[in-house]
This record gives C-alpha cells, sequence and structure tokens, in this order.
C-alpha cells in the first residue's frame, strides 16, 4: 500500500514549495476520511501542526496593529500566508484599503486565493480589483460562488468518479486535491459547466504523468471517448 507515504511525500513538497494551500486542502480532506492507519496519523498529525503554524500569525504579531499585518502582505509567500491569517481574525470590510493595495499587487496566488475565499464567506459587497499574473480581475466577492460550488468543479468531480474512483481510490483523491486547488486558484473565476470535461480530464492528466502512469491515462481517453477534449492550462 503506498496511497499514505505518496501522501505524506507530496504534502512535504507541497510545504517546501511553498504551496502551503494545497497542503491544507489535502489534509483537511484526509482527516474527513473515516478512517487513517495509526502508522500515518502521528505524521499527519505532525505534518498538519506545521501546515497550521504557516498560516498562522505569532501571537505577537497578532498583538499588533494592520499596519504590521500590511507589512507582511508583501514579504514572503509564507509571510503574506500569515498576514492573510491575521486578517481572518479581523473585520475585512474595516480593512478593504490594505485589501485593496495588496490584491492589486499581483500577490503570491495562494494567499490572495485564501483571502478573496475569507471575503466570500464575509459577504463584502464592495468592487474589488485583483492583479494576477499581470491581468486585472474586478469583482463583487458576495456575488461569487465558493470554489466547490461552481458548475465547472461540480460537473469535473462527476467526471473523475465515473473514469476512476471505483478502480483507483487513491488517484481520485490525488485528482480531487488538485482540482480544488485549481478551482479556489482560478479565483475569482469560476469554472463554467461546458468546461467541466476539460478540466477533469486536464487533472486526470497531471496527476497521471506525475505518477508515470499514462497507460492508464490513455485506457480512460480510449474507454469514455475523450480524444477530441482540449486539455486546459492548470495554474497549480
Amino acid at each position: 500500500m503506498t496511497y499514505y507515504p505518496d501522501l505524506i511525500n507530496k504534502i512535504k513538497e507541497y510545504i517546501e514549495d511553498n504551496k502551503i494551500l494545497m497542503a491544507k486542502t489535502v489534509l483537511d480532506e484526509e482527516f474527513k476520511m473515516p478512517y487513517i492507519p495509526k502508522e500515518y496519523e502521528e505524521e499527519l498529525l505532525r505534518l498538519n501542526d506545521i501546515v497550521n503554524s504557516l498560516i498562522k500569525l505569532d501571537e505577537d504579531i497578532k498583538e499588533t496593529s494592520i499596519v504590521k499585518i500590511e507589512e507582511y502582505l508583501y514579504g514572503d509567500p509564507p509571510m503574506q500566508l500569515q498576514a492573510v491569517a491575521a486578517l481572518f481574525e479581523k473585520n475585512i470590510r474595516a480593512h478593504l484599503d490594505v485589501v485593496r493595495k495588496y490584491l492589486s499587487s499581483d500577490p503570491f496566488p495562494d494567499a490572495a486565493s485564501l483571502l478573496i475565499d475569507s471575503m466570500i464567506d464575509q459577504q463584502i459587497n464592495d468592487q474589488i480589483e485583483y492583479i494576477k499574473d499581470k491581468i486585472s480581475y474586478t469583482f463583487i466577492p458576495s456575488c461569487l460562488k465558493k470554489p466547490h460550488e461552481s458548475a465547472g468543479f461540480i460537473k469535473a468531480d462527476e467526471c473523475l468518479k465515473e473514469w476512476i474512483a471505483n478502480d483507483n481510490p487513491s488517484v481520485y483523491e490525488m485528482c480531487l486535491q488538485l482540482l480544488i486547488r485549481e478551482a479556489y486558484l482560478n479565483l475569482p473565476l469560476e469554472y463554467d459547466w461546458d468546461e467541466g470535461v476539460s478540466l477533469a480530464l486536464s487533472v486526470l492528466n497531471k496527476v497521471l504523468t506525475l505518477m508515470d502512469d499514462l497507460d492508464t491515462y490513455d485506457e480512460i481517453v480510449k474507454n469514455y471517448d475523450l480524444s477530441k477534449i482540449t486539455l486546459i492550462n492548470l495554474r497549480g
């Protein structure tokens, strides 16, 4: 059984690459499972502590002003994640000037995605500009859906379940984690229903390529007549 060793190695890689959102998403989903083997549970809990420490501001920073948080927003990726985590504890509506300035600075995508998700939760009704990869997006957070509620995400998940969940549930779980990350990093945009099949196939292609198992990928493409589906460039 290589699922848990592979999972643990992947989480460590995400942490090393500063892909903290992905590591957190994978861990959160894994802890929802009804059973985790004891021999792996301790290591997963340890990694979870590390991830939480990276997205949680130290107590001395929590006590400081929004000025200190803003300073962290323009630091390295872990510092940006810490600053965004600190903003979660505040009424974002009261600090929209700080949020606007940060999101217009082409920030670290994982931190920006978490901040936008938090603004959706807080139902911010103001218009916000987000510059990502030098492209400007204007949106109202309260009008956005949560990433996992978009029609494209739902369709993609249905496809992945049909194609591989029964035959290889561990691969499906890896695909699901990547799908969740893609939906977050796509904010403030959302995937449409018509994009769901392409999104699912792109996720499956990336996972099976990383696993060096393109035979399985080719078999699924053949069995489900997917040869004419165009792959999309994933953000993660």
